[in-house]
Order: C-alpha cells, then sequence, then structure tokens
C-alpha cells in the first residue's frame, strides 16, 4: 500500500517538472530565438515590453510588440532571462544578426 502511494506521489511530481520544463523551454524558445514574447508568462508592462513572471523563471524585454508599428522591426530587441533570481542570460539582438 505504501509503495502505491509512493509511486503515485513520484509520478505527480515527475509530470509537474515534466510540465514545468517544457513550459519554461517554450517560453525560452520564443522569447531569445525567436523574440517574441514568452507565452506562460504573466506580462507586467505594455506593447514596448516589461517583466514577465513564469513558475520560478522570469523575463525582462523590451521592444516593439506593437503589430500595427513600422517604426522598429517586430519582437523583442532586448531579452534578459532569470531563473530563480539569477540572471542567466542577456541577449541584445542586433541589426547584424537578422541579416545572416
Amino acid at each position: 500500500m505504501k509503495k502505491e502511494v509512493f509511486l503515485k506521489a513520484l509520478a505527480a511530481v515527475l509530470s509537474f517538472l515534466l510540465l514545468w520544463f517544457s513550459a519554461g523551454l517554450i517560453d525560452y524558445m520564443a522569447a531569445v530565438c525567436f523574440y517574441r514574447e514568452p507565452i506562460f508568462c504573466i506580462k507586467n508592462g505594455d506593447e514596448k515590453g516589461g517583466f514577465y513572471h513564469g513558475l520560478g523563471y522570469s523575463y525582462v524585454i523590451s521592444g516593439n510588440f506593437d503589430k500595427k508599428s513600422s517604426e522598429k522591426p517586430f519582437g523583442a530587441e532586448y531579452v534578459e532571462f532569470n531563473v530563480f533570481g539569477e540572471r542567466i542570460e542577456t541577449l541584445i539582438r542586433s541589426e547584424e544578426r537578422e541579416e545572416k
């Protein structure tokens, strides 16, 4: 009986960790690779960016997210990725990188 409860609890914890890791990976790919806003985060900001809260991770993003504006290219220009409050990566988008 205790073994069954332990296995169910372990399966629940592993399932949660897999979902959390998947959500974090999708948000990371959206923000860093595709210059988009994270999908599974709560946004505090406007169409120029802001602070995005996820479960244990966060982003500070600035850029042009107004689809009607044609002043700047659409997407993030600056992305700061934090895990549990520690900065992991900072990305500054450049025009040279886009042309390649």
